[in-house]
């Protein structure tokens, strides 16, 4: 047993020991500054573009932020200000959230992938007063209802097309002189927000996640798992293919800055050619599921490999361990809000590893009646330490955590006696390959039926999908419709992401359960609807 976990048998938590130190005087663009500089003089590659094998020096890279600073704080960006991208990854896309760390300005992305309507509720949400794009995202953005409304926000194309010849090309404007003498603002309060990432309502429309200049110290420079990443001998490499909309793409574009890592940009992830890109990767749950498929000969090269977003099964965990006999599988299990809270480094224990923040308490509690639970019971998780999120933005967020200051994570787990975290459950959250589902959304559509009273969206486990939604629906009275209709009816309007793939359950109105106050309890239907309980 390690010394630095205790368990205190009277509240029911588990502490970790230590503590960790808040992000230097300055703030995190600051810090950054001053790992780049330093990069640069060492002749490092930033990036190498994996579609074309363009490589990007430190020394290049670090002009361009600077140089897209200096624009930004010339058309009035200042302090606080909030601005956003849209692109998947390229040459520049990371050049945007870097430039604003520089200046203090907040980024908030969002992804190619989204759909006009979701795109438009989080630009209205955040407002941002600038919009950078590559080429292929324009249409999107200028489809948007929040872009037509608001004739002062500026659309920034970073890349020159003859199509759109007529937006500058701004990174040209300032000569590398005049970036010589760029200075980063200098941030006094490190609990300010720092950017913006976009985490699911589970029941509702995404929210924006507040991560201030402490939390991404804590959860990118000083997490254990960081170090495997870090290498005084030799330059280490990173595949990277998410986009700045996810927490992975925020760690990974920090950590290639601090640690002078080479990141292998992709526009897209490619299974059939993932793994003759790198040596050193994280991907999502999903990913990993369908980079499995492809892997048919063991690959010697690969010595790092993270799983985040989900747990693989144990036969595909074995799968991997045969096909990568020299890597390190690590499975971490967090979320935006507390950043990391633990990882496994033995992939053939299938827990979801130990707790990984220093002072850092989970305890496991009845859901229901809030009372904390005995080790190896089984509860809601729920974690503080020091560094969390500030909150969502524009949002009371004040039912986040308990009364004694605990994140309630939505996650269902327990604690085994050596203090081994296991993840079996999400009390409300479904998701597909990586993608946050809204229930709401689906059910929103599928109550506008005429023949629908009550419709609610469960997520029944898939091997290869982490979910696939399923619709449990109540009929009006006197109404008939067949499940294939609803199923049509639903599908023909929801997005991919959104799509029921586990088909539409029509039940009685007596056999959706309710909690004492009056809510679906969604827990328990779908424990009755996977048992096959439910008729």
């Amino acid at each position: 047993m390690e010394e630095k976990y205790v368990f205190n048998p009277v509240t029911k938590e588990l502490k970790t020991g230590g503590d960790i130190d808040p992000c230097l005087p300055g703030g995190i663009g600051k810090l950054l500054f001053e790992k780049l500089e330093m990069f640069a003089q060492r002749g490092r590659t930033a990036q190498i573009i994996a579609e074309t094998g363009y490589e990007d020096s430190f020394t290049d890279f670090f002009m361009r932020c600077k140089k897209l600073a200096i624009y930004m704080q010339d058309i009035g960006i200042q302090q606080g200000d909030i601005i956003s991208s849209c692109s998947p990854n390229n040459l520049n896309s990371s050049i945007p959230f870097i430039s604003g760390l520089f200046i203090g300005a907040i980024t908030a992305s969002t992804d190619p992938i989204l759909s006009s309507e979701d795109t438009t509720y989080l630009l209205n949400m955040t407002e941002p007063k600038l919009i950078f794009v590559s080429e292929e995202c324009i249409d999107l953005i200028k489809n948007t209802k929040y872009y037509e409304a608001n004739s002062n926000c500026k659309l920034i194309v970073l890349q020159k097309h003859d199509k759109y010849d007529n937006i500058p090309d701004i990174l040209d404007r300032y000569t590398n002189e005049e970036a010589k003498y760029f200075e980063p603002v200098f941030i006094e309060d490190t609990t300010r927000t720092a950017c913006i990432l976009f985490s699911s309502g589970t029941t509702g429309l995404p929210k924006g996640t507040c991560l201030n200049h402490n939390y991404l110290n804590a959860n990118v420079f000083t997490n254990k798992y960081i170090d495997l990443f870090d290498s005084k001998e030799h330059q280490n490499t990173i595949l990277s293919f998410t986009t700045l909309y996810w927490i992975s793409a925020v760690m990974i574009n920090l950590s290639v800055c601090y640690y002078g890592l080479k990141k292998l940009s992709c526009s897209k992830f490619d299974a059939k050619t993932l793994w003759a890109l790198v040596n050193k990767l994280l991907m999502s749950y999903y990913h990993c599921i369908e980079g499995l498929e492809t892997l048919k000969t063991p690959q010697l090269s690969l010595d790092h490999l993270m799983i985040m977003g989900g747990q693989i099964s144990p036969a595909k965990q074995d799968q991997y361990g045969e096909m990568l006999p020299n890597a390190q599988i690590v499975n971490a299990y967090g979320m935006t809000e507390t950043g990391s809270v633990s990882v496994n480094y033995d992939y053939k224990n299938r827990s979801s590893g130990k707790p990984m923040h220093k002072n850092q308490t989970i305890k496991i509690v009845d859901a229901e009646t809030e009372q904390p639970l005995d080790l190896n019971r089984v509860g809601e998780i729920r974690v503080k330490h020091k560094f969390q999120m500030n909150g969502y933005y524009k949002k009371n967020s004040a039912d986040c955590w308990d009364e004694d200051g605990f994140f309630k994570t939505g996650d269902v787990g327990y604690l085994t006696d050596e203090y081994e975290l296991f993840v079996v459950d999400r009390i409300k959250e479904i998701k597909y390959r990586s993608w946050h589902v809204l229930p709401a959304k689906i059910e929103r559509h599928l109550v506008k039926h005429a023949c629908v009273q009550h419709c609610v969206v469960i997520g029944v486990p898939n091997e290869e999908d982490d979910n696939h939604a399923m619709a449990i629906v109540v009929l009006k009275d006197n109404f008939t419709v067949s499940s294939e209709e609803l199923l049509k009816y639903a599908n023909d309007e929801m997005d991919s992401i959104h799509q029921i793939r586990a088909g539409v359950r029509i039940v009685a109105k007596h056999v959706i359960p309710y909690t004492i106050t009056g809510k679906i309890n969604r827990r328990l239907l779908k424990t009755q609807i996977l048992s096959g309980k439910c008729n």
